[in-house]
């Protein structure tokens, strides 16, 4: 007579196996997108930091030539464009700032009549998005407030000294939207300025 022998197999029932595959799609998709939002700031904040340098650098390089000139002169082509003439003493040098809104900042030594980027200014990336982009550029004397002085010396200090507010919008990627705008603000002062214009009200 034969014995009848019953195995029982151990295993995974269909639910148990979707239950699983759902966890660990869940936890899959997941981690992509904690990934894909890192790797998002990470580009934001290399935007951001290009940003910063560049407005720094480009406002570096005018005060640096405004301290030194006695005359500046600012033209402004067209809401986007605006082109600073500066002019310096015991020479015919004079040098030009071209402030583009979408081409960014270049500068003419007056050795030539081409003007050359004061650095990167790259706005968008490959896929053609906004990075970056200089949305204003002022630059005037500074304006009385009450409490000012109003001596002679002050006016005439006032008079050599310039206030400079640079404004670029910094976008989000992948969505091209502007997510901040960064303000620089610079006030320079033009000691040959100052000396031009007392030597030009004593004369």
């Amino acid at each position: 007579m034969k014995k009848i022998i019953n195995k029982k197999l151990d295993g995974f029932t269909l639910i148990e196996s979707l239950v699983s595959i759902l966890i660990v799609s869940s936890i899959s998709f997941s981690m992509f997108f904690a990934f894909y939002q890192l790797q998002r700031n990470l580009v934001n904040e290399d935007y951001k930091s290009d940003m910063i340098n560049y407005g720094n650098r480009v406002l570096d390089d005018m005060e640096n030539e405004i301290s030194k000139s006695y005359q500046l002169v600012k033209i402004n082509q067209s809401l986007n464009n605006t082109t600073i003439e500066l002019y310096f003493n015991n020479t015919q040098k004079k040098i030009k700032y071209l402030i583009s809104l979408e081409n960014g900042v270049k500068k003419n030594n007056g050795e030539s009549n081409r003007y050359t980027p004061i650095d990167i200014y790259v706005p968008k990336d490959d896929e053609d998005r906004y990075k970056y982009k200089i949305k204003n550029f002022e630059i005037n004397q500074p304006t009385l407030t009450s409490g000012s002085v109003f001596s002679y010396e002050a006016n005439m200090a006032r008079f050599a000294s310039y206030e400079i507010n640079l404004e670029i919008d910094s976008y989000n990627y992948p969505n091209e939207k502007v997510i901040e705008t960064l303000q620089f603000n610079r006030r320079i002062f033009s000691p040959a300025k100052y000396i031009y214009n007392i030597r030009t009200n004593n004369a």
